[in-house]
């Protein structure tokens, strides 16, 4: 599975029960992009960002021009399920540059040795990588052909390897299209891509997120769901630091789950009180919903506490 986190083990056993009990069973993951979509809050976020956008023009026409010149961020669709960027959440470059690869380890506070991975136009893997086949979800490495590595330089591992991502139409298209691009323009069928993410934080799930991390960085162009956003002021960007943050989903859990509490401790028996309320048998008789049980329930963990002579084993 391409996602190595809770669901990918979630998945995984899932799947394991269907290998060993059933005679055959059929499986294919059809994406990676299962995340978090921020596109209904783009011209929100373009107009909370106002002062720092010099433009914002529709199409993705002008990015294989930008990422030859300079990195861009890159932010579409579903985000990525799993710990790699996939072309939704990513930091895009030019892989015949060197020195974009040094600019991606130095936006992301990376040792200068740490590799970025390459999206090549599937057709063209097996002429690029020796061995190489189809991998969409960065899950293989492959010797670059070795006639063909200096074009490259900028996605080689030390040993001539790179951990590959192919890419077709079908997969996304608009970042086939973009490699595409690069493609026609430079005879290279490969882009640079990292994940879109400073030292110390998640990959970047919103468009808040990635305009505070070029604005941060000095990055002077994002694309964000089909539409090329130019940045300015970088100077006047005040946040030294990823934006905190603030997971909706969370948060209704964590207020449902108040809301559960209240209901069934409504007189406020503290943590500790209710941790030893459910664990004791002895205390489960008493119904914590009436004022007069829930006290009573109080002045006996007041009580454990004193004979126990060791408050901090009862504090949660």
């Amino acid at each position: 599975m391409p996602c190595i986190n809770d669901s990918g083990l979630s998945l995984g056993m899932g799947l394991y029960y269907f290998f060993k009990n059933c005679k055959q069973f059929n499986f294919k993951l059809s994406s990676a992009y299962y995340g978090y979509n921020d596109k209904e809050n783009l011209f929100g976020t373009i107009d909370d960002f106002r002062y720092f956008i010099a433009d914002v023009t529709r199409g993705i026409s002008q990015a294989s021009n930008d990422i030859q010149k300079s990195p861009v961020v890159w932010i579409d669709g579903n985000a990525e399920i799993g710990p790699r960027a996939l072309g939704h959440r990513s930091i895009l470059a030019n892989p015949m540059n060197m020195e974009h690869k040094n600019l991606l380890n130095l936006y992301k506070q990376r040792e200068w040795w740490r590799p970025v991975a390459p999206i090549i136009l599937e057709k063209y893997v097996k002429e690029w990588f020796e061995n190489g086949f189809s991998s969409p979800y960065m899950l293989n490495n492959f010797c670059v052909d070795s006639t063909l590595s200096d074009h490259v330089l900028g996605i080689l591992h030390l040993d001539g390897t790179a951990r590959v991502q192919t890419i077709d139409y079908n997969l996304d298209n608009k970042l086939w299209k973009v490699v595409s691009d690069f493609y026609e323009l430079t005879g290279i069928p490969i882009i640079s891509n990292t994940s879109l993410n400073d030292k110390g934080e998640p990959i970047v799930n919103t468009i808040a997120q990635a305009l505070n991390f070029a604005l941060r960085k000095k990055i002077k162009i994002v694309y964000a769901y089909g539409y090329r956003i130019e940045l300015c002021n970088h100077k006047d960007y005040g946040e030294k630091s990823p934006l905190i943050r603030f997971n909706n989903l969370f948060i209704s859990h964590v207020k449902e789950y108040k809301k559960i509490i209240k209901q069934i401790n409504p007189h406020g028996l503290s943590k500790t009180e209710l941790l030893i309320y459910m664990y004791s048998p002895s205390l489960s008789v008493y119904d914590i919903k009436n004022y007069t049980e829930a006290m009573t329930v109080r002045n006996i963990v007041r009580k454990l506490k004193r004979v126990s002579g060791d408050l901090k084993f009862f504090e949660v």
